[in-house]
């Protein structure tokens, strides 16, 4: 059975409850109620997707794509796309906390990625990447790694040394790349609007 109560009515939700304990459905008693967060249902709209690219479409669908705000939707497509993809392939169902995680701090998730995938390309890849971390120091890091985490920029460097054919992974490595870390102030402004 399903009820509508646009009123918020809780006598007929108390009602609705006895009701279905009585007829032994208690355990199927669902409410759902954007009033009432701690006893509603919940939703991941962005759990459930036919394609991984949904998950891009949605949450960017949100941003205007009027004028110049177009370039921007289309870049945050692209990097949620690649977070939703990795997430995905880690076996992990996307939800907006864990993208909006990600979205702000992409080394966490390439090297989640990486330590997941790479060894399947070279068995030898984590004693290289561990090998080329220890060599790492303020003064060798390219400018564009500097403030990063080491460990991102060895996965860089093997990378470029390693030839690996993995879509996701190169997506991952390109904000880490050319994204830096003083970025995250620009995209929590930009994501406050995924939390809900």
């Amino acid at each position: 059975m399903i009820a509508f109560d646009p009123k918020g009515d809780a006598d007929l939700m108390i009602r609705m409850y006895a009701e279905a304990q009585r007829a032994g459905r208690g355990d199927a008693f669902y409410v759902f109620h954007l009033g009432w967060p701690d006893i509603s249902a919940r939703y991941n709209a962005v759990g459930r997707f036919g394609r991984i690219s949904e998950v891009a479409t949605r949450l960017a669908g949100q941003l205007s794509g009027e004028g110049n705000s177009a370039a921007f939707r289309e870049f945050a497509w692209r990097f949620v796309n690649i977070v939703a993809r990795a997430r995905h392939a880690l076996g992990q169902r996307p939800t907006y906390e864990q993208i909006l995680s990600d979205v702000v701090n992409i080394d966490g998730l390439m090297i989640e990625y990486a330590q997941q995938t790479l060894t399947r390309h070279d068995q030898h890849a984590w004693e290289r990447i561990t090998t080329i971390e220890g060599k790492l120091n303020d003064k060798n890091i390219p400018r564009q790694f500097q403030g990063r985490d080491k460990r991102v920029v060895a996965i860089e460097q093997y990378l470029q040394q390693i030839k690996v054919v993995d879509a996701v992974l190169e997506g991952c490595a390109a904000p880490c790349a050319t994204t830096r870390p003083t970025s995250t102030r620009s995209w929590r402004a930009c994501c406050r609007c995924w939390r809900s």
